[in-house]
């Protein structure tokens, strides 16, 4: 066997190792997988949402707990699902639901990436918030369900850290310091495959939308078909590291490249406002979440 097919035979078996893992993950709950289906049907209506959640006594307390928030902004007292769903949105709705599945494992601290305890998940809510302002001030058509594919792109590091030895990290940081790439790029080198890899395969299981997984699977990837919500995650990345959450070991090695500011139609004045729209509004979603 040569060198390239013992290398070949290496990156799988890698691979199938990481995703050996998954069943230690929590699955999502089956209310959201459909939930995200209809979602990313341009055909569904309000009621489509509301017949999925409303027979779901934990989902339905939850919506009306924070469709009564301050978070919401709603001086008016809502009682049924209906109006909670009218009111924040079945984009909104999503993103609660797949934050209740995925939120206690993007708590634990990632070692390997240079994240302490909660920090994968400040990262995570800060890159919804910012996927929210992007689709405020794009003039591109954005779908709700960017929210959660920005709240879910950074997936695969809670598997591909399991199996991240000190050896792999350091030959991560060097090829990153002489090569000039980006963490994702140093871990294609070393592994064959990266965490947004890792992390469309457990979208895939987990039965969400193609346009979900494409987002994650290319939110580091330069040469994408055009797709407004993959842009919005990418951008939306970028946001969250430069308000400050989620930089770890990777840094600042991240970057928006100019087509998909012209392809979303975002001014350097917008990015920035977005940036700091994100930022303000970060501490009152985290305690949103957190009281949830």
């Amino acid at each position: 066997m040569d060198n390239k097919s013992r290398r070949k035979g290496h990156i799988m078996n890698s691979f199938t190792d990481i995703m050996a893992d998954v069943d230690k993950l929590d699955p999502l709950p089956q209310t959201a997988a459909k939930l995200a289906q209809i979602v990313s049907d341009e055909k569904s209506v309000i009621d489509d949402v509301v017949k999925i959640v409303q027979y779901d006594q934990a989902i339905s307390a939850v919506i009306l707990k924070m469709a009564n928030s301050a978070f919401s902004a709603s001086k008016r007292k809502m009682n049924s699902v209906k109006e909670c769903v009218i009111r924040l949105g079945p984009g909104r709705i999503l993103e609660i639901l797949v934050s209740k599945g995925v939120r206690g494992v993007m708590n634990r601290p990632l070692k390997q990436y240079g994240y302490v305890e909660k920090e994968l998940w400040y990262h995570s809510v800060a890159s919804a918030i910012a996927a929210e302002y992007i689709n405020k001030y794009a003039k591109t058509n954005i779908s709700g369900i960017s929210f959660t594919a920005a709240l879910l792109h950074d997936l695969g590091k809670l598997l591909i850290v399991n199996k991240l030895s000190d050896t792999e990290v350091f030959e991560i940081l060097k090829l990153i310091r002489n090569e000039k790439i980006s963490w994702s790029e140093a871990e294609k080198k070393v592994f064959g495959f990266n965490h947004a890899d890792i992390g469309a395969k457990i979208a895939d299981i987990w039965k969400l939308p193609e346009s979900i997984i494409q987002a994650i699977l290319n939110h580091h990837n330069d040469e994408h078909d055009f797709d407004p919500i993959t842009d919005c995650v990418r951008v939306s990345n970028v946001v969250a590291r430069v308000v400050g959450h989620g930089i770890g070991l990777e840094g600042m090695g991240v970057s928006i490249d100019s087509n998909i500011a012209e392809r979303l139609i975002i001014s350097r004045e917008q990015f920035e406002l977005i940036c700091a729209e994100t930022a303000q509004k970060f501490n009152e979603v985290i305690s949103m979440y957190d009281n949830a």
